[in-house]
């Protein structure tokens, strides 16, 4: 079917009879065989008593075909159309709407089989296939919200009970019943590396390497992002875009200070070389730390130097840092599934073991484990008791 808009404010096209015709011919295809439901007098419904009836499929149909044929068929009306309806907006584009209507009537009140006759009037497992011959598709507007900047808020079509795949270059638009997303598969920065066997031998050289590609990508983002606005951002956008430079700024001075604790404190230096060489054994397939896991860990070591009252330190280039204050915040740390949060936790949580151990501790509690499903609790409890066995193999040594 081919529908022609005409260039007007609103209007509303059907497919004169199309699709109806094409509901008629299969109802009555359907309604026509011997399976067919039939309008059954009481106690008048046939039983098998004959178990030839049953020897094959033709048998089992000649069987129906008889008990059948002497009684009308229930016969359901279901109606149907296809109907297009088009509205300007003021920006000038057009918004489409196709939809599948069923427009039969519902069966009145007090009619016999009333309800079975209304829940055969359904339209199920239908599909709508369209083909823009003539323009543009544009993605619909959505309702704009500044903090989303980092994400495509771009939708190409919405389904009403339905899911819709649109091609964009083709110009065609496609129901699905079941709706379907594709998700990228997301990937994190892995340059500059932060190897387990180098972290165990020279930490502060790697860490500082990864401070500094930390501050590459802020001047990147303060200049290109924010100063050249790259990205096409809107004022509002824009203020979104500097609160989160703010942040990242933030997480790039306290992954100093956790350099500078490490600087500042000898024992958790040991401990945190000592971590990186249990995480060498236990992490066969990988040979490094990724970026958000080793400085979530870095960015968490001045909470364990101010156990033993250490509360500030120098960086390398000899700037004085305080974290007297670090107790009063908790973090949260999030990504995705899959990501690595768990070997993140459990590489603070060996760090925190071992440096409690290297500044006299001898017993008591250094971490808490609360896991919310009982799958989960046993998946994560066998990785903590690896990290653990290997920690204290790690512990005979250093101590």
């Amino acid at each position: 079917m081919v529908f022609s808009l005409k260039p007007r404010p609103t209007q509303t096209l059907d497919d004169a009879g199309v699709v109806q015709k094409a509901i008629d011919n299969a109802l009555r295809d359907a309604f026509s065989r011997p399976d067919a439901e039939r309008d059954w007098p009481p106690r008048a419904r046939p039983t098998v008593d004959d178990e030839t009836a049953l020897k094959d499929d033709a048998a089992f149909a000649r069987f129906i075909a008889d008990a059948t044929k002497d009684y009308d068929p229930i016969a359901y009306d279901v109606c149907g159309i296809v109907e297009v309806r088009a509205a300007r907006r003021p920006d000038g584009l057009v918004r489409l709407g196709c939809y599948i209507r069923n427009t039969a009537a519902e069966t009145p009140r007090g009619e016999r089989n009333r309800g079975q006759r209304d829940a055969f009037r359904h339209i199920g497992d239908a599909r709508l296939s369209v083909s823009i011959l003539a323009g543009e598709v544009e993605p619909i507007e959505i309702l704009p919200v500044p903090r989303d900047y980092q994400y495509d808020r771009r939708v190409w079509g919405v389904g009403h009970n339905t899911s819709v795949v649109v091609n964009r270059r083709g110009g065609i638009a496609e129901t699905r019943a079941l709706a379907r997303f594709e998700q990228t598969r997301i990937a994190t920065q892995d340059k500059p590396e932060a190897c387990f066997s180098e972290l165990a031998i020279d930490p502060i050289g790697v860490l500082t390497r990864i401070e500094g590609a930390m501050r590459e990508y802020l001047h990147f983002w303060r200049d290109q992002v924010i100063g050249q606005n790259r990205l096409h951002l809107t004022s509002a956008e824009l203020v979104e875009c500097r609160n989160d430079l703010g942040g990242f700024e933030a997480e790039v001075q306290r992954l100093l200070h956790g350099v500078a604790a490490l600087q500042a404190d000898p024992h958790l230096l040991e401990a945190f070389k000592a971590t990186n060489r249990v995480f060498g054994r236990l992490a066969r397939a990988y040979k490094s730390w990724r970026l958000f896991q080793i400085a979530f860990i870095v960015t968490q070591l001045p909470a364990l130097a101010i156990r033993e009252g250490i509360r500030g330190g120098k960086t390398q280039a000899g700037a004085s840092v305080d974290w007297s204050d670090c107790l009063d915040v908790a973090d949260v740390l999030w990504f995705r599934t899959g990501g690595g949060k768990t070997e993140a936790y459990l590489g603070l949580t060996c760090c925190a073991m071992l440096y409690d151990r290297l500044r006299g501790k001898t017993g008591g509690v250094t971490a808490w484990l609360r896991l919310p499903l009982r799958m989960l609790s046993v998946q994560q409890l066998q990785r903590a008791m690896g990290v653990i066995w290997e920690a204290e193999a790690e512990r005979k040594q250093l101590l």
